[in-house]
């Protein structure tokens, strides 16, 4: 499987004087493998102190092949959210993978 992921910022609109941007990341999974495969994807996304702002978990089943498009998008200051992080549990020990993407001001 392969699980690469792009993020995407739209400049937002002024809350209280200071911009907002709407930011996007979406991460993309595909079995590879030869036959099905289970996985579980959990995402955290991280304020500059390196507290959780949010975070969930989801699991996943694809046949050979399939792929799955996970996105999520949300308004915020890019000055107090630093990054997102993406962790991939696969049915195998190899099928665990890690991406992490930063939050920048356009």
């Amino acid at each position: 499987f392969y699980m690469p992921s792009e993020v995407t910022i739209i400049p937002g609109e002024v809350w209280g004087g200071f911009p907002y941007y709407h930011y996007r990341f979406e991460v993309t999974i595909t079995n590879r493998g030869g036959g099905p495969g289970t996985y579980q994807y959990t995402y955290e996304i991280l304020y500059n102190s390196g507290v959780i702002f949010e975070k969930a978990t989801k699991s996943i089943t694809l046949g050979p092949g399939e792929s799955h498009i996970w996105a999520r998008e949300l308004d915020i200051r890019w000055d107090i959210v630093a990054n997102f992080k993406v962790t991939l549990r696969g049915t195998w020990p190899e099928n665990n993978y890690s991406t992490t993407g930063w939050f920048t001001k356009p």
